[in-house]
C-alpha cells in the first residue's frame, strides 16, 4: 500500500488523509475479492448442476436414492 513516511513530519490532516487512502484502496481490493469469489461460486454451482444430471442419469434417471436389494432366499441348512 506504500510507503508511511515518519510520523513526526505529518500533521493530523496528514495522517488522515493517508488512512483514507489506506481504506480507500483495501475497499477497492475487497470489492475486486467479492467479484473474484462470485464468479468462481458460478462456475461450481454449474459444475455442480452437470454432476448432478450425470449422477441422476447413471441410477436410472428416476433420482430414487434408494438401491435395489434382491428379495433372499431360503437357506437350505445344509
Amino acid at each position: 500500500m506504500g510507503e508511511i513516511p515518519d510520523e513526526e513530519d505529518r500533521s493530523v490532516q496528514d495522517r488522515l488523509e493517508l488512512a483514507m487512502e489506506i481504506a480507500e484502496k483495501a475497499a477497492e481490493q475487497y470489492v475486486e475479492l467479492a467479484a473474484e469469489m462470485s464468479r468462481k461460486l458460478q462456475a461450481v454451482d454449474a459444475e455442480l448442476a452437470v454432476l448432478k444430471q450425470a449422477v441422476a442419469a447413471a441410477s436410472g434417471g428416476a433420482g430414487s436414492s434408494k438401491p435395489k436389494v434382491p428379495e433372499p432366499k431360503p437357506f437350505d441348512g445344509v
